[in-house]
């Protein structure tokens, strides 16, 4: 798993797993729904999220 509090690209390199990805505001609160984009390329998939101030993320490889 991938743990943030500042935006930006976020992978595996040389992997392309099914992730969840779960952010959390200032009260440490689920924001459902939060957008986050995806992309693969020849190094992997990439991530991109962009947090609002004193927001937090954990991105998370699905098992399987």
């Amino acid at each position: 798993r991938i743990l943030t509090a500042v935006s930006g690209e976020f992978g595996w390199r040389g992997e392309s797993p099914e992730v969840d990805v779960f952010v959390f505001d200032e009260l440490g609160r689920e924001v459902k729904g939060y957008p986050f984009s995806m992309r693969d390329t020849p190094q992997g998939r990439i991530f991109t999220l962009e947090l609002k101030r004193d927001h937090c993320a954990a991105i998370v490889r699905k098992r399987g």
